[in-house]
């Protein structure tokens, strides 16, 4: 990371909050989309902008109202959060919003809107809640009939799967309006038919609107103006390293790097060392608050049924099929499917990653240890019952073999260590374009794992491949306890089959067929039950 004496300025990262102006970043595609369907329909559209939390879609929809602002001030345009408002509710809460813009309205628009604010929904509600959405009808076609452009802007309408759920006629009574003059958005994390899936008879609304996803930055443009505005503005330069670790943490989610450009930049301003991408993200404030986000993350996955299909990618098993006579093409639709709502991101090499390389670290450290129930349950619960098995077993027989020793410092120190997981625990040679001292993997991820959980131990560290070494053996010095005194010969197959379902190499080239595979999974998941009966 390099720096220069270029003039700073303000701090234009803004960190959690809707941005405005030249805090605005990115996007450029996606609003100028929307500005071009504002311009080309006259100020008609039904739209619905969905994204993962912290995607900036709040900022997208304001900086839209700021666009259509400029090349007609005269447009009322409403932005409103749905909150816990009924239809009639937020009917009410749009009209007091208009008379916001007083200036831009007419005596008729003003006197619809102060006689429908003063409707008490205390009695009489159902009358009441017909009269209000008589007079919202009647107000749009007045816009319409003045040529006035109206924007209505309804955040946060993830609400609706809980406020309105049965109430069928709300979501009829919004699909009915959008179809009077007007440009509609509807904002949410989760898909619209997702929303309307517990309004029981309500199968149509979703498709009233036409989706747009706003995922991560797109690495090409928005990344590039991120870069640009931080050396331009701040003379920092980011090599091509630190580049790839703001990718690999923040999955070009606009939050994280807004996060992350903001500290870079206040040191600049403050004439203070710039600090590495990683070491920003190790920051204590920075990981919980982002940590918080990825408990959000992570619940939006499994609202709208995606978290299955994650699972098969970040637990290396992503091609697995459940079904004999499951074809490619069903696999790539809902590869696509995933990438599309941005919850899977290809990397460019290749590799798939869910959301970011530091979410899917932490996904999988949650499905480890809390043992999130997915297809793939039985699987993941022999490998903890394997990793618990060794953390009461491994004490035991270091005390026999090395009395006063202790494994785990032992592993740690490469002291003491059999061949076979020697390359697990052995330092590796240093890098000489590092500037961090080197370390074994075992040290990698045990600084990984106490990362999400400070208690974790040597055992939550090692791999499935290095426990499954370790069972071999020490299998006669005290693991055979465990298994009824049997010989090792006797489990063999069934801790190759574990070992074998946890290398996506394995099935991608032994067994090519869809049956094999279906069956691979089978005999996984039938060992895995006898590795859970025998150690629990």
């Amino acid at each position: 990371m390099v720096t220069n004496n270029a003039t700073v300025k303000r701090n234009i990262f803004q960190e959690g909050k809707i941005v405005h102006g030249d805090s605005f970043i990115g996007r450029r595609a996606i609003l100028s989309d929307l500005m071009q369907a504002w311009n080309e329909s006259n100020g008609n559209g039904t739209y619905s902008v969905v994204g993962l939390n912290r995607m900036g879609k709040s900022s997208l929809v304001h900086e839209l109202r700021n666009k259509v602002k400029e090349i007609d001030p005269t447009a009322v345009c409403v932005i409103v959060s749905l909150g816990q408002n009924t239809w009639p509710d937020l009917i009410q809460l749009i009209m007091k919003m208009i008379l916001r813009e007083s200036e831009h309205i007419d005596a008729k628009v003003k006197r619809i809107c102060e006689d429908t604010c003063n409707i008490n929904l205390g009695t009489n509600n159902l009358l009441n809640e017909n009269e209000i959405a008589l007079n919202y009808k009647e107000l749009l076609e007045h816009f319409s009939e003045v040529n006035q452009q109206f924007l209505l802007v309804i955040d946060e309408f993830d609400a609706a799967k809980v406020v309105w759920q049965n109430k069928i006629n709300y979501f009829e009574g919004l699909r009915d309006s959008v179809q009077l003059p007007g440009f509609y958005l509807l904002v949410s994390r989760r898909p619209l038919e997702v929303i309307e899936m517990d309004s029981y008879g309500n199968s149509c609304f979703h498709n009233v609107f036409t989706e747009i996803h706003v995922c991560a930055f797109d690495r090409n443009q928005d990344m590039a103006e991120y870069y640009n505005i931080l050396s331009r503005q701040y003379g920092i330069e980011l090599d091509e390293t630190e580049r790839e670790k703001v990718e690999e943490y923040t999955g070009f989610c606009p939050t994280f790097l807004a996060g992350l450009g903001n500290r870079l930049a206040s040191a600049a301003i403050n004439n203070k060392p710039q600090p590495h991408v990683e070491d920003v993200f190790m920051m204590q404030s920075f990981q919980t608050n982002y940590q918080r986000h990825y408990k959000e993350f992570l619940n939006r996955m499994k609202d709208d049924g995606s978290w299955d299909e994650l699972v098969q990618i970040i637990m290396d098993i992503s091609s697995i099929r459940i079904e004999p006579d499951s074809e490619d093409s069903f696999r790539e639709a809902a590869v696509k499917k995933l990438c599309c709502r941005g919850y899977l991101r290809q990397k460019q090499n290749g590799d798939y990653v869910v959301f970011s390389d530091d979410f899917t670290s932490w996904a999988k450290n949650k499905l480890y240890h809390n043992e999130i129930s997915t297809i793939y349950s039985r699987i993941i619960g022999a490998e903890i019952a394997i990793r618990e098995m060794l953390k009461t077993e491994m004490p035991r027989i270091w005390s026999a073999l090395y009395p006063g020793s202790n494994w785990e410092d032992d592993f740690l120190n490469n002291r003491n260590v059999p061949s076979s997981v020697e390359g697990f625990t052995r330092i590796s040679p240093k890098n000489p374009k590092s500037s961090k001292s080197s370390r074994s993997n075992l040290e990698k991820y045990l600084d990984s794992a106490r990362r999400y959980d400070p208690s974790a131990s040597v055992a939550d560290a090692l791999t499935i491949s290095v426990k499954l070494s370790l069972i071999q053996e020490y299998w006669d010095q005290g693991i055979k306890v465990r298994f009824n005194q049997e010989s090792y010969s006797q489990w063999e197959n069934c801790f190759k089959i574990i070992k074998n379902i946890r290398n996506p190499l394995f099935h991608a080239m032994i067994t090519p067929s869809p049956s094999q595979h279906y069956y691979l999974l089978k005999d996984a998941n039938e060992c895995s039950d006898m590795i859970i009966e025998q150690l629990s």
